[in-house]
């Protein structure tokens, strides 16, 4: 397997890695939708509200955008996750 391949996993296992450890040492994150938009961000990297609404509707069967940006500006607020490039999120390194 290639070198670069073997990163990009380990860099997506240590997104996944710091997820978990903020879901587990924050009351406010530990919601479903909180947890899904983390989850996605990880796992799929930068994306807008559109895209985690998109990430969210599957799992929960509805997603409202008000909540989903609630829970974004939370975890801005968090140190978690970040404002990207235009309008897109991403976790903190």
């Amino acid at each position: 397997m290639p070198f670069r391949a073997l990163r990009q996993r380990a860099q997506l296992i240590q997104r996944l890695i710091r997820v978990r450890r903020h879901l587990e040492r924050t009351l406010k994150s530990r919601d479903e939708v909180s947890r899904i938009i983390l989850n996605a961000l990880a796992l799929k990297g930068p994306m807008n509200i559109s895209g985690l609404i998109r990430e969210v509707a599957p799992e929960r069967g509805s997603a409202s955008r008000v909540t989903a940006r609630k829970r974004v500006l939370g975890l801005l607020e968090e140190g978690v996750i970040m404002k990207g490039a235009g309008f897109d999120y991403r976790l903190i390194e």
